[in-house]
């Protein structure tokens, strides 16, 4: 169950986004985050902070869905598919090195011919950002709102 404070902190955040970007992120998912809003929790944009600002994790969930899905150019989204990507295999990988079970010992030499996934090579040819999205996300609103 998300914490109903990370809504209110999404929401204020998609509230100072200028009304281009807000636009592009459905009415309906907008509705949905103010109905799910703690409201006793006041969260405040310290426009001098905001590089130094603490989210919750949730709010990082929500905000990267949200940029993910509405606000990343493709390019972004295909370099965010392939980190989730890699991120997948390195997590199979220590599941198999974890588990000693004979399913998971092939032979060598199948491992070493097996063929190179389309993913595997887009991931050596792009660079993945070393900047988190939500670092990103805060940068931009920090930009927008010294404008």
């Amino acid at each position: 169950m998300m914490d109903r404070r990370a809504y209110t902190e999404a929401y204020t955040l998609i509230e100072v986004l200028p009304e281009e970007l807000k636009k592009k992120i459905p009415d309906s998912l907008i509705l949905g985050i103010k109905n799910n809003m703690d409201n006793s929790y006041e969260f405040e944009i310290d426009d001098e902070n905001l590089d130094d600002m603490k989210l919750l994790e949730d709010t990082e969930k929500i905000l990267s869905v949200i940029y993910t899905d509405y606000l990343a150019s493709e390019e972004e989204k295909e370099v965010i598919k392939n980190k989730e990507m890699s991120i997948l295999k390195k997590k199979e990988e220590e599941k198999k090195e974890n588990y000693s079970d004979s399913y998971y010992n092939f032979p060598e030499e199948e491992i070493n011919n097996t063929p190179k996934t389309e993913n595997e090579e887009i991931n050596k040819v792009m660079k993945v950002p070393r900047e988190k999205w939500y670092q990103k996300f805060i940068k931009m609103i920090k930009h927008m709102l010294k404008k």
